[in-house]
């Protein structure tokens, strides 16, 4: 990850909150992105995944790749995003990464999603972006909270900051989630350009 990182940490208290932040995430991707996800069993990668693939309206609904690796996800749009979501839990190391051809996969016209992604890190390209995920509590009543830290290198940390920005002014659930919302006072711009 480059040396200039941008942290920003938000709380969702339900898996709908966790869908709906990937939700808003999907404005902040712009072809070739790769972003790693970190977090225990359990911890909501997928869940994240799940809001994100319906953000980015795939065609597909979104599963864990845990034994497959890999599920690619095409986009309903013709001028959309693929979107790549990985498992490399299973790989030995990042060569197997390499090796396996999934280097392959960072193109200008897909997102690469990679959970356990820390696993291999040396290989990717410097300016990744890491998600964690961690549960706030081992309280069963707390058991849906969780802490989602955002690291950003600065290159990209803008638009993937007013994504975030978005979702905690609004709240709002996956599916219902108005990207462009007054009362956010917040615009995510066009997805299609990038933000400096």
């Amino acid at each position: 990850m480059e040396s200039d990182v941008v942290k920003k940490t938000v709380t969702t208290t339900s898996p709908k909150e966790t869908r709906a932040l990937g939700y808003a995430l999907a404005s902040s991707l712009r072809g070739g992105d790769v972003v790693l996800l970190s977090g225990t069993l359990g911890a909501g990668k997928t869940c994240l995944v799940s809001g994100l693939a319906e953000g980015m309206r795939v065609q597909s609904p979104v599963s864990s790749p845990t034994f497959t690796l890999l599920h690619t996800h095409e986009p309903q749009d013709k001028d959309g995003l693929f979107l790549h979501h990985m498992d490399v839990y299973r790989l030995q190391d990042a060569d197997a990464f390499l090796h396996l051809g999934f280097y392959d996969l960072i193109t200008e016209n897909a997102v690469l999603f990679i959970e356990w992604g820390c696993q291999v890190r040396e290989v990717l390209p410097d300016d990744v972006v890491e998600i964690r995920l961690e549960q706030v509590s081992d309280d069963v009543e707390e058991d849906n909270c969780r802490h989602v830290t955002l690291l950003a290198p600065s290159s990209k940390a803008n638009r993937f900051l007013k994504a975030f920005d978005v979702w905690e002014a609004c709240r709002c659930i996956a599916g219902d989630i108005d990207l462009s919302c007054s009362s956010c006072n917040v615009e995510t711009g066009d997805s299609s350009k990038e933000t400096p």
